[in-house]
């Protein structure tokens, strides 16, 4: 991978993440006491998840791979106390009829937890996932050759002969709507598969735009380097369930969050707190799930 002129996160805003700014979350600390046995990996350089499948061991990924660690410090009991103090600090509930936790620890790490009867009696599932510690921007997901296999079927527009500019305000198609001039640039850029512009544009121009792939391939990590690109006038609101687009460049952001499957206390879901959102003055919202 080539090297990255990205942006270290500043410090100009409090992060959602942080529990010293976070009113609506619990202590933290012991959740940081209990999240012990892990934080060696966790902090180690190169890893990207940690998991742990059953007691006493965890499962560490890297760009090289998985491989095992022994954690005798890991029992069931901790890896359930964990869980709980996990549940308490994001005001959410896990028990035997909610067996499923979403959630971003004190650290920005995204968890998740299984425990019984949602998976094998004596075992507990946890997996915890790193963000990413720079900010790339579109050039860098160029320069690493992101958009080097992108297809021509990637974008959705009129055919790119009828990108050629005119010097009057539309772009005629026949019996098609005529095109805008920033949609006609839009085309002209899709035809010289200049990705990076194509996409900057787009932002710019309050276009929406669906990341979507498996789990895993980065949706987070290019969400936050479209978000770059959005003006930082401008008032964001991201609708989440863990909260990962922490938005540090935007001083007039805010942050609404809901529990999937009814784990927390609120009775809140993506759809309501997207009605909410429409009478808040939104010029983005940013839905992290669909």
């Amino acid at each position: 991978m080539s090297a990255v002129h990205a942006l270290p996160l500043p410090a100009a805003r409090p992060d959602p993440t942080d529990a010293a700014h976070d009113t609506w979350c619990g202590d933290a600390t012991s959740v940081n006491a209990f999240l012990r046995p892990l934080r060696e990996q966790l902090d180690a350089p190169g890893v990207l998840e940690v998991c742990v499948n059953r007691p006493g061991e965890m499962m560490v990924e890297t760009v090289h791979g998985w491989h095992a660690v022994a954690a005798p410090a890991l029992t069931l009991e901790r890896c359930l106390a964990l869980a709980t103090a996990v549940a308490t600090w994001c005001d959410q509930r896990i028990d035997a009829e909610r067996p499923l936790l979403s959630a971003t620890l004190p650290g920005g790490e995204r968890i998740q937890f299984v425990i019984p009867p949602a998976v094998t009696r004596g075992t507990v599932s946890i997996t915890v996932r790193k963000p990413a510690a720079l900010v790339r921007r579109l050039d860098d997901f160029a320069r690493e050759g992101l958009f080097d296999r992108t297809g021509e079927g990637a974008v959705a527009m009129h055919a790119p002969e009828a990108a050629a500019p005119l010097p009057d305000a539309t772009v005629s198609h026949g019996p098609q709507a005529p095109l805008l001039p920033f949609e006609a640039e839009l085309v002209a850029l899709k035809a010289a598969r200049r990705w990076s512009d194509f996409l900057r544009l787009a932002v710019r121009r309050h276009q929406t735009i669906v990341v979507s792939g498996r789990t895993g391939c980065g949706k987070t990590t290019f969400m936050k380097g479209l978000i770059e690109e959005v003006p930082r006038h401008e008032r964001l609101i991201t609708i989440e369930d863990t909260a990962e687009l922490t938005l540090p460049l935007h001083p007039n952001a805010v942050h609404l969050f809901y529990s999937k499957d009814g784990q927390g206390t609120a009775r809140v879901t993506a759809r309501t707190l997207l009605e909410a959102c429409l009478r808040m003055k939104p010029d983005r919202i940013f839905l992290a799930e669909v």
